[in-house]
């Protein structure tokens, strides 16, 4: 079984804003991490080249963001803003739970 680990703020306005979450979070979820420099793969999806087996997504929506961290690569991390009151969305988020 994976081991998942999730973090969730609020995103704040500004370039880097993610990754400046990113780098909090990988130093929380690794302590063992001391160069939280990141890198992009040819896709762009970033990562730490200090610590290539350090898997992860990265989401966010409505002025939040989340990241999972996982022991094994597959893991996702997954963010969607719902406006209160109604939607079909936010109907299927009470169904499944979510709120």
């Amino acid at each position: 079984m994976t081991d998942v680990t999730i973090y969730a703020a609020p995103l704040p306005e500004g370039p880097e804003a993610s990754h400046r979450l990113l780098r909090r979070a990988a130093a929380l979820a690794a302590p063992q991490l001391t160069d939280c420099t990141l890198a992009r793969q040819a896709q762009g999806k970033p990562w730490f080249p200090a610590a290539p087996e350090l898997h992860f997504s990265i989401s966010h929506s409505g002025g939040r963001w989340v990241c999972a961290f996982a022991d094994a690569p597959g893991a996702g991390a997954r963010a969607a803003f719902f406006r209160a009151g109604g939607g079909r969305m936010a109907a299927l988020a009470r169904r499944s739970g979510v709120f």
